[in-house]
């Protein structure tokens, strides 16, 4: 079983199938069992000439769904609906790709393209369907992308009528698992507008997502096809149009409703399933399996405030309704609509017990889901100063006494609420007192206000007015701290002009690790005290990171082809919280996976899958960190989960290390002209980044450039299009460029100053017509038949002469230099443009743009070769 089918399966109906054994994990087309149901000749070609003239093919997916004993056969039966995993993947020669386009007017839908590569290397694009957002997945969405149904199984395994069905549901398609091995780079991985399936990968979605089910209520006892058909309406263009549906049998087993969930029997309020103490706490895979069926569950509150109860169900299998009841089983509240939930809030305080029942409306059925959200989520924390006993002095005539203050550390957690606890502060009138709160990140705030101040205090007209004794300061509590009379014990709210409304709130969202300081003054004479125990009461919620939802491999957050990568500031939430994360290797070798943590607060473990969903390795040592090393390949994919051993929530953070392309100093996983610029640049800062130290000397300099250009990427200085050639194309893009600033090798910038200038010129020039290897062709003097652009004209003029080195002289290679050496303009013009009077004899007289007695040698250079180009162009045979 996969890690993310890991699920707790529902007693009651069960489902029996003949499983088909797998030699391997991968899915080659040989392993996989698909049957052609279906045949379609719809779009099965495109016009020959597509894009591109005769002969012309498109390149097209060949989408199926795919069988394994994770895929389709994990189904189980969870309350009214049978649930399933799909894997829906691409065999064809190309890639599936689907982009985004314009919205529909009126609805909020938008328009998709199918993307089809052509075989002249052209795109042809045609419009697909369209795209919808789903608030339940928290993304986009193509719409039909396929179809499930129930149907009947008879004799010899024949093909009966539709009995149920799931119908047509959406996907958001990206590359989760390969079909085969060494499959290509994968190039889909986000729901954003760009989605689709590479050649050779699955996109696979849980059994336990919306969607992935066919409601069974009214089927019987028997034997059935689970059947799956991918692009059901053709919306797309595929090589193969017959493969697209697959049956699996499946037999059902135990009537409409069986046992139930797995918390039956909890039919009345003597027989509720106890949940304890609850903060927070999510329970999916229930139902109301029977007309009368009904469930009690039971749950006490932790704090002050309010507790939600919710049931989340579809509507249309069958109406759910809510009630909640006190501890002595009177009615609260209840919810009885007609949507797909159902919520009530009631107000608790600590050690209350509420009952919950949830019954179907007129014996309808129907599977939900609890989630309960009260005050104390995940648990309180209690800290005790040990900074104590603190005398407070007494004020003295007019004089305000001197401060005092008194500390504790907090724990590391973020706070959802905070009270503070006077355990015993012994003081003969505290409505002398003055108390602020500052936290370890420096908010302070106000608790008390000294009825003495001149914004007077909340103890100004309360009697007996001595001690704090088991005294809890909390902002959610019902009662007024000046409504009490001292001694005071019990819980308590200080809101009050002079110190606001729920003081204590200013400190929710942050961390409370550090040192927290409560201060005490004493604003008036004859009264003492002394603090003699104190705390604070910290409760952290189930603060969901960033990437939440990502609790299987479906939706492992995908980090890219990384170099390395680190992700801070996330958690498991709870104990049964996993997150799962993957990333591409660009480069063979050895990668690491370091997960920092603190193991007094929650153990944590990390295991890596690769992209087969085999284990490699798990680190589980029981001490702070876990950190792994293993093998990766180049273009592979590997998943990282971290989950929780102790069933204990802490923060954590993920940095994943894996070989990186020589050269990729900014982390896509290629070397291009961005890379060049960010060497050029640390030259230019003198900063010597060990990254950029490609020759291993300790020094960032010209070497390391000559290492990027020459021999890791293959290419000449002079090629700013990186096509490894240094032709007219690049001069084309320094003609462009020429005299821009802040400019960068995709530019025509060779020599690191950001300026595409005529020392830049010279560069080109230097190596002007040298192929990936830096050296001049050495082709015959015969000029060449009349080309059809200016670019290819001079590609061929080109051909006719040697590298042209310092001072005039040739040389077959010239060396990589940064700046090229003073040209001689008169050799030039002997070759090149000599040449070119040969071949189409125009009068020198007749230039354009003659050389001005001003400008300078190369400056008349250019001038001449902008003249020889456009006449070029204007040839006609």
């Amino acid at each position: 079983m996969l890690p993310f089918l890991s699920l707790r399966r529902p007693r009651g109906r069960s489902v029996a199938t003949s499983h088909r054994s797998r030699s391997r994990r991968w899915l080659g087309v040989e392993t996989l069992e698909i049957r052609t149901l279906l045949a379609v000749d719809i779009f099965s070609t495109l016009p020959t000439d597509g894009g591109g003239g005769q002969g012309v093919t498109a390149i097209l997916p060949d989408l199926f769904p795919a069988e394994s004993e994770e895929w389709l056969n994990d189904y189980y039966i969870d309350g009214n609906l049978l649930r399933f995993s799909t894997a829906l993947a691409n065999a064809g020669p190309g890639d599936l790709d689907l982009w985004g386009g314009e919205l529909i007017p009126g609805g909020d839908p938008e328009q998709v393209y199918q993307i089809i590569e052509m075989s002249d290397g052209s795109v042809e694009n045609r419009l697909a369907g369209v795209f919808t957002y789903h608030p339940s997945h928290g993304h986009l969405h193509f719409d039909g992308y396929a179809e499930y149904n129930l149907r009947e199984r008879g004799p010899e395994d024949s093909v009966g009528d539709v009995v149920a069905t799931g119908g047509k549901v959406s996907f958001c398609l990206i590359d989760i698992a390969p079909i085969q091995p060494n499959p290509p780079v994968s190039t889909h991985g986000d729901c954003n507008r760009k989605q689709g399936i590479t050649a050779g990968w699955t996109d696979v979605y849980d059994s336990y997502l919306p969607d992935q089910w066919i409601n069974v209520a009214e089927v019987v006892d028997g034997d059935y096809w689970l059947e799956i058909t991918v692009d059901p309406d053709d919306q797309l263009l595929e090589s193969d149009e017959t493969n697209n549906t697959l049956r699996v049998p499946i037999t059902i087993i135990g009537g409409p409703g069986g046992d139930g969930d797995s918390y039956e029997p909890n039919d009345s309020f003597s027989e509720a399933h106890d949940f304890g103490f609850v903060g927070y706490l999510e329970e999916p895979g229930l139902s109301i399996h029977t007309a009368d069926d009904a469930d009690f569950f039971r749950v006490t509150a932790t704090e002050f405030g309010t507790m939600e109860f919710r049931i989340d169900f579809i509507h249309d299998m069958g109406d759910l309704d809510l009630f909640v009841y006190d501890g002595d089983h009177n009615l609260i509240n209840s919810s009885e609509s007609v949507q797909n939930f159902e919520t009530i809030t009631v107000p608790v305080q600590p050690g209350d017990m509420v009952f919950i029942q949830v019954i179907g409306f007129q014996d309808d059925t129907n599977a939900y889901g609890l989630t309960i959200s009260g005050p104390g989520q995940n648990g309180t924390y209690t800290i005790a100063s040990g900074d104590v006993p603190v005398n407070i002095p007494d004020s003295i005539g007019s004089s305000v006494g001197v401060p005092v203050e008194s500390t504790l550390e907090g724990p590391d957690l973020i706070i959802s609420d905070i009270n503070l606890l006077l355990t015993e502060l012994q003081h003969s009138y505290v409505g002398d007192l003055s108390l602020w709160l500052t936290s370890p990140s420096g908010t302070t705030a106000k608790i008390l206000s000294s009825t003495f101040e001149d914004t007077g205090g909340i103890l100004e007209d309360v009697a007996g007015e001595s001690d704090f004794a088991d005294t809890v300061i909390d902002d959610e509590a019902p009662l007024s701290l000046g409504s009490a009379n001292g001694p005071f014990t019990g819980s308590f709210n200080v809101n009050h002009p002079s110190v606001g409304d729920d003081p204590l709130a200013a400190f929710i969202g942050e961390n409370a690790a550090g040192t927290w300081t409560l201060r005490l003054q004493d604003w008036a004479e004859d009264d003492t005290g002394t603090l003699r125990n104190w705390g604070l009461q910290f409760t952290s919620g189930p603060i969901f990171d960033r990437y939440e939802p990502n609790d299987s491999v479906p939706q492992a957050v995908f980090l890219g082809q990384v170099g390395s990568v680190t992700v801070d500031d996330v958690n498991i939430h709870d104990g049964l919280d996993i997150d799962f994360y993957r990333f591409q290797a660009t480069h063979d070798g050895t990668a690491t996976v370091d997960v920092q943590f603190t193991h007094a607060e929650g153990d944590l473990t990390v295991r890596i899958l690769d992209q087969f969903l085999n284990e490699i390795t798990s680190g589980q040592s029981g001490d702070d960190n876990e950190t792994v090393q293993f093998p990766v390949a180049a273009g592979f994919v590997y998943y990282a989960e971290v989950s929780s051993e102790d069933g204990q929530p802490n923060s954590y953070s993920l940095a994943v290390t894996v070989p990186q392309v020589p050269g990729d100093f900014s982390g896509d996983g290629q070397v291009t002209a961005l890379d060049i610029d960010l060497l050029f640049a640390e030259v230019r800062n003198g900063t010597n980044g060990p990254q950029f130290d490609l020759t291993g000397d300790s020094l960032v300099n010209a070497a390391d450039a000559d290492r990027l250009i020459l021999q890791i990427i293959g290419t000449q200085y002079g090629d700013a299009n990186l096509d490894f050639m240094v032709d007219g194309n690049d001069y084309a893009v320094w003609q462009t460029a020429r005299f821009s600033t802040d400019t960068g090798w995709a530019q025509a910038n060779f020599n690191f100053d950001q300026v595409t200038d005529v020392s830049d010129f010279n560069v080109w020039f230097r190596h002007r017509f040298t192929s990936a290897q830096g050296a001049a062709s050495q082709s015959s003097r015969t000029p060449a038949a009349p080309a059809s652009s200016a670019a290819t004209l001079v590609s061929a003029a080109s051909l006719q002469s040697p590298t042209i080195g310092p001072n005039g002289r040739t040389s077959a290679a010239a060396p990589a230099a940064i700046v090229a050496a003073p040209i001689d303009r008169e050799s030039i013009l002997r070759r090149d443009v000599t040449w070119s009077r040969q071949s189409f004899q125009p009068r020198r007289d007749s230039m354009r743009a003659q050389p001005s007695a001003g400008q300078s040698t190369t400056e008349q250079l250019v001038t001449a070769i902008d003249d020889f180009f456009s006449r070029c162009d204007d040839w006609q045979p």
